[in-house]
């Protein structure tokens, strides 16, 4: 069977992904849920942090579940007792009571932590944490969660300030305008804290750093885990995610390809070698153009010309491969191939060497990108 040859500049598949933000906010919809307290009229948004087989705990802002007196003036802080969560991945499922875990402090911020019977079936997403060292001034931002909507706020903000001693980030996020408290804040690589406070252009969040360490005091579990995705305006992201995807989609042609110029294949190979071919062909497409900026911005202007090339002449390869595709069926239930198919495959060897040469000459011209302008 025949392999591509190991490619320069690929690096290795770990499962990281290339989104952006409102993406990654759809990939941790599982996570979020929307909460109100019934008795003090008040509502917002929280974050499943972790659980076990009977029970999850939701991280959310303090205020939520429980009235504080106004600002300025002393007096008794009101906890709710009729506390509801909503799950936003199941928006037909009925309301369930959760209650406060009044063992968790916070040393006097506005953060509190929830306990719920675990749904049968629920299934959290795990890869959901920036890593502090990503989460820096400048970089851009998202909300998830407002007006009790289970949706990201539809403009992107700006870190304005990194954790302070008080461990709140301060964001410029215009549109969130109350209701998102509880709701996580994303950066590009990941959530980075919990919506505290908000006005018509500033948001509180508070970092999701001490939390973990203050649940993991009283022995409560902690699920998340580092989101391993790299936004596609990081030029590591074009980088790696257009390495992988020409490898793939190399691997899987070069394979699909070897097994047509037998005569006879196995049903399961052929069914295995197709649907290989076929989920890298789909992550090809959702690649095509999203690093067109990308490219235009960090590399000089001959990359970005040469990948436009590339991919056409890689889309071109793919409509002559795919003229097996009439041929599927007889295929797989015959598990012979037909002689014009072989004679197909034959023809189509010289494109294929070319499209490895020119796959490999586009890596090596992706090497680091140029200086990035201010």
């Amino acid at each position: 069977m025949a392999l591509a040859a190991a490619m320069p500049a690929a690096a290795a598949d770990d499962g990281t992904t290339f989104l952006d933000g409102p993406e990654l906010a759809l990939r941790l919809l599982p996570n979020l849920v929307r909460i109100e307290a019934r008795d003090i009229n008040e509502q917002g948004f929280g974050l499943v942090v972790g659980g076990d087989a009977e029970s999850l705990y939701v991280l959310t802002a303090q205020h939520v579940i429980a009235r504080r007196p106004p600002a300025g003036l002393e007096g008794p802080v009101r906890p709710s007792r009729q506390i509801e969560i909503d799950f936003c991945a199941s928006p037909q499922a009925a309301p369930v009571p959760a209650q406060a875990v009044e063992a968790f402090t916070a040393d006097g911020a506005d953060i509190a932590l929830l306990r719920v019977a675990r749904p049968a079936g629920y299934a959290p997403e795990r890869r959901a944490l920036a890593p502090e060292p990503k989460i820096r001034p400048g970089g851009a931002s998202w909300v998830i969660g407002f007006e009790q909507r289970c949706e990201t706020v539809a403009s992107a903000g700006a870190v304005e300030s990194a954790r302070d001693e008080r461990d709140n980030l301060r964001v410029r996020q215009p549109g969130v305008r109350g209701g998102s408290s509880g709701g996580p804040l994303l950066v590009g690589e990941g959530v980075a804290a919990l919506v505290t406070g908000s006005d018509a252009i500033m948001v509180t969040a508070y970092s999701l750093a001490p939390v973990q360490q203050r649940l993991r005091a009283l022995g409560l579990p902690w699920w998340l885990e580092d989101a391993r995705n790299i936004p596609p305006t990081d030029p590591a992201a074009a980088r790696i995610d257009l390495a992988e995807t020409l490898n793939r989609y190399l691997f899987a042609v070069r394979n699909a390809h070897g097994l047509l110029l037998q005569p006879k294949v196995a049903r399961a190979t052929y069914a295995d070698y197709v649907a290989h071919y076929n989920r890298a062909l789909g992550r090809f497409r959702d690649a095509r153009d999203k690093y067109d900026g990308a490219l235009a911005q960090h590399w000089p202007p001959a990359v970005l010309s040469a990948w436009q090339r590339l991919r056409d002449e890689l889309w071109d390869v793919h409509l002559r491969f795919w003229e097996t595709n009439a041929d599927a069926r007889t295929i797989y239930e015959t598990q012979a191939v037909p002689p014009a198919v072989v004679a197909r495959m034959k023809d189509l060897e010289p494109a294929l060497q070319t499209l490895q040469g020119d796959i490999a000459q586009f890596l090596r011209a992706l090497g680091p990108p140029k200086e990035s302008t201010p």
